[in-house]
């Protein structure tokens, strides 16, 4: 048993509960050669490494892959529902002329409402 003699810092605990993760996930346990590697006898933060490994080793076989629903499935993965068009769409630049003679015909009847007022009776 060869224990590593890096003291173990939140970071390398966090970097080894991921390498055990990934190797539960894949269905490989690597939770003993983990321990084996990284646990010294005497270290209190080796004793909390040991119980989570352990811990997450019996999370991974409780835990049973269920698939999803069909339903759910298909909603997932069905193409988008197209939205529906207009039949005769307008160019933008008909809104753009609407717009601006809006704008133009506005401008004139105010300035003819003010040319109006400013008149001496």
């Amino acid at each position: 048993m060869s224990h590593i003699s890096a003291p173990l810092d939140e970071s390398l605990v966090q970097n080894i509960l991921a390498m055990q993760a990934n190797a539960l996930n894949q269905g490989q346990d690597s939770t003993a050669w983990l321990i084996a590697q990284y646990a010294a006898p005497t270290s209190p933060a080796a004793a909390e490494l040991v119980s989570l490994l352990r811990l997450a080793q019996q999370v991974q076989r409780v835990l049973v892959p269920v698939p999803a629903p069909a339903r759910l499935r298909q909603q997932t993965y069905a193409p988008p529902v197209p939205r529906p068009t207009a039949a005769r769409r307008w160019p933008w630049w008909v809104g753009a002329a609407v717009g601006s003679a809006a704008g133009v015909c506005g401008f004139w009847w105010w300035w003819r409402g003010r040319a109006t007022q400013a008149q001496p009776a």
